[in-house]
């Protein structure tokens, strides 16, 4: 009797617990629906009816999760289900669902597994809310910031990123958003394996102040990017920092512009001194040069008169070439553009070398293809400025080597790239950011003109030079010019 008034007393305890589990089940707000493991409904509680707009839990008993979803989400639905048997969870996943009448909504559904007493798994358990207000407001908030010109992003706590816009992507040579959200920005911006040094974020978490620095970063293509950023809290109703803004506006045009002007500002300055000093020498050093000259074409002289009358006309052309330099400084040389054949430029500047190649034993190659388009040029200065290129080489191999000038066509940036590799004695890496400077030179004898007009001769042409060397390995210098469109 008393075994017996037990057993009751137990049972009557499991059906409390049972119909407090199914009170439970039936007033959480999210749906869920249990599935066996050949994904067919064998329960689920009203808020499940109701997301889906059916009438009755019978209309959805018996049924396929799949016919709950739209068809191009089929198969993700039968990948995540192999995935929860694997790992025991799925959490967060998106997928566009149907309502009985066929409307779609996107909802967040987690899913997870059950298993028996031995381990072996018998159901799935989904859980689901509709996200499709949010989701439409997040892809509203998506395309304001994405109309925004400078980069957007928002980052957390622990620094990952939570949302970028378009122009982010554009900044960091980014594919697409799913190449950043979710990931650490110090690593993706920036390429840290840790937290930047004196992060803006940082210190925006901590005193919740707005902060603003400029930053240079460089590229894929090592090319220098000057950025401008500002940090913006995001506070909570507490005041508390919860989550940072990241403003960031490319400035490099800004600052090279700047930079331009105030390096062309001196350049007026010394170039009007140099001009004055250089019309000053000019006219002695001619006479100079011509009495040298004379007196070895008309008097018979003595061997060692001669090497020094050599000497002395030899370092007075040397002496006029500078100043050359020095006037063409102070006044450059008009430039007349015409639709004319780079390859035929490249070609005729070679043709001045061939002597001094052959007399210093280095091996010159051309590599033009047939097919370079004609571009809008002045051959004169742009001859000038290869020659200068083909000067450098040569007095970097003064033992010998190897010069190559390849020219090609990179139509996917409507451009013709030039490139003179040398096997020279290399460039230090600490002098290539100075190797363009009015008046720097790596040069015993030189004075620092020689790359400076060559650059401006590149920048009159629209194009852009770039200089990468390796010290005892050689140097290349890579010219990109426009591909005028007809």
């Amino acid at each position: 009797m008393e075994a017996m008034e037990a057993k009751h007393k137990q049972e009557e305890v499991i059906r409390r617990e049972q119909d407090i589990i199914k009170n439970i089940f039936d007033s959480v707000p999210d749906a869920i629906i249990i599935v066996d493991l050949n994904l067919n409904v064998v329960e689920c509680n009203p808020a499940a009816i109701d997301l889906w707009r059916y009438s009755s839990k019978s209309e959805i008993i018996g049924k396929n999760i799949s016919d709950f979803v739209v068809d191009k989400d089929h198969q993700r639905i039968i990948k995540d289900a192999k995935e929860i048997l694997e790992r025991g969870l799925v959490r967060d996943v998106e997928y566009t669902c149907l309502t009985k009448k066929g409307d779609e909504f996107i909802a967040l559904v987690s899913l997870s597994i059950v298993k028996d007493t031995s381990g072996k798994p018998i159901y799935f358990i989904a859980t689901a809310k509709d996200i499709t207000k949010i989701k439409l407001s997040k892809q509203r908030l998506q395309t304001t910031v994405d109309g925004i010109k400078d980069g957007i992003s928002i980052i957390d706590k622990d620094y990952k990123i939570l949302m970028v816009n378009s122009e982010i992507l554009r900044i960091f040579n980014k594919r697409s958003f799913g190449d950043l959200i979710g990931k650490n920005c110090f690593n993706e911006f920036y390429n840290n394996e840790r937290v930047c040094d004196n992060c803006l974020a940082h210190r925006t978490f901590k005193n919740g102040e707005v902060y603003n620095i400029a930053k240079n970063y460089f590229g894929i293509n090592k090319e220098k990017i000057v950025l401008d950023i500002s940090i913006i809290p995001i506070k909570d109703p507490d005041g508390k920092v919860i989550q940072v803004i990241e403003h960031i506006k490319n400035i490099t045009d800004r600052i090279n512009l700047e930079e331009h002007l105030i390096v062309q500002g001196r350049m007026v300055a010394i170039g009007e001194l140099a001009s004055g000093i250089a019309h000053e020498i000019r006219n002695p050093l001619g006479n100079i040069s011509a009495s040298a000259q004379y007196c070895l074409s008309k008097f018979k002289l003595p061997e060692k008169a001669i090497k020094y009358l050599r000497i002395i006309v030899r370092n007075s052309e040397n002496a006029n070439r500078v100043i050359k330099n020095l006037l063409n400084l102070a006044k450059p040389k008009e430039i007349s553009f015409n639709m004319a054949d780079i390859g035929e430029v490249i070609k005729n500047t070679c043709n001045l070398f061939k002597a001094k190649c052959l007399k210093q034993h280095v091996r010159l190659t051309r590599r033009l293809p047939r097919n370079l388009p004609q571009i809008l040029l002045d051959e004169g200065t742009l001859m000038d400025a290869f020659s200068n290129f083909i000067l450098n080489a040569l007095e970097a191999m003064p033992d010998g080597g190897k010069l190559t000038i390849t020219a090609y066509c990179d139509f996917q940036n409507n451009e013709v790239v030039v490139s003179f590799l040398d096997t020279g004695k290399g460039i230090p890496h600490e002098k290539l950011n100075k190797i363009f400077d009015p008046f720097f030179t790596t040069k015993k004898n030189g004075i620092g003109l020689g790359l400076y007009l060559a650059h401006q001769v590149i920048h009159d042409h629209k194009g852009k030079i770039k200089i990468e060397s390796k010290v005892d390995q050689g140097t290349e210098v890579i010219i990109k010019l426009p591909i005028s469109r007809q």
